[in-house]
């Protein structure tokens, strides 16, 4: 996927093209406001309305490059080293989107596939029968 970033791109705008390509996944943009590498909710920019010319201190005209390959935390330091501003992946579990600091190390494509696991109800054909359990024990 490649994401064209310019001075008047709005942050929903990005998080839409990113959550097209990985239906499970989101990405939302941070400012560390007391500089301790620590993310919290109050340190969300909430409002996605905003363009990344308001947010960074740089003249943009890029485009970023991101394949289902790339690990969560690649994408974060590509975003943060090309515009400047702070990001982070979730992924969705259940009717909850959790961080993926924990799972940084994984491909896009396994935390989206993962989260769509999870979704997924469980066949009667994946559970084990009495007798098999009892086997196991």
């Amino acid at each position: 996927m490649n994401i064209h970033i310019q001075q008047h791109t709005l942050l929903n705008e990005v998080q839409t093209q990113f959550s097209k390509t990985f239906s499970h996944l989101s990405l939302q943009f941070f400012i560390d406001k007391n500089n301790d590498g620590n993310l919290t909710a109050d340190e969300k920019i909430l409002n996605d309305q905003l363009t990344f010319g308001g947010l960074c201190k740089k003249e943009l005209d890029i485009e970023l490059v991101i394949e289902a390959e790339m690990t969560s935390k690649h994408v974060e330091q590509l975003i943060y080293d090309k515009v400047g501003i702070i990001a982070q992946v979730f992924r969705k579990r259940g009717d909850q989107w959790l961080m993926t600091t924990s799972s940084d190390d994984q491909t896009l494509e396994a935390l989206n596939q993962h989260s769509i696991d999870l979704e997924s109800p469980i066949k009667e054909e994946d559970t084990v029968d009495a007798a098999d359990r009892m086997e196991l024990e």
